[in-house]
């Protein structure tokens, strides 16, 4: 299958668009965000071990299937990063109030710690080479 002609890309949205884009509003996400997801499920598919063959199916069918699948998993991880301290990269996520402080010993070791924004903390972990 290749994307490049109108006919697949034509079925793909219309799928997409009238099955499954109100799941994606629904949550408060973007849907082209979504399709573009669909869009590269479509291309890693076909370059896996099982591309498109219409010998074995019709291309709505195998469109509906990966369409379905991306798109749950697309809900599923947006769904496990709001139980992960919300959006990665907001004020409360701990990404960005950590600092991770690495620093060499003498001995080729190296001491860990971890600083919250404006505090200098005494190296916790040392790790041996």
């Amino acid at each position: 299958m290749d994307l490049n002609e109108r006919e697949p890309r034509e079925l793909i949205q219309r799928l997409f668009w009238s099955r499954f884009a109100w799941m994606v509003e629904a949550k408060g996400l973007d849907p082209d965000d979504c399709l573009q997801e669909v869009y590269r499920g479509f291309l890693t598919r076909n370059r896996g071990r099982r591309p498109f063959d219409s010998r074995v199916t019709k291309l709505s069918t195998y469109g509906y299937i990966v369409i379905r699948s991306v798109t749950f998993n697309f809900l599923d991880h947006h769904k496990r990063a709001d139980r992960r301290l919300g959006v990665v990269g907001a004020a409360d996520d701990a990404s960005t109030w950590a600092v991770l402080d690495v620093a060499q010993e003498e001995d080729g070791g190296s001491v860990w710690s971890v600083l919250e924004a404006g505090e200098v903390a005494p190296a916790s972990w040392t790790c041996a080479r």
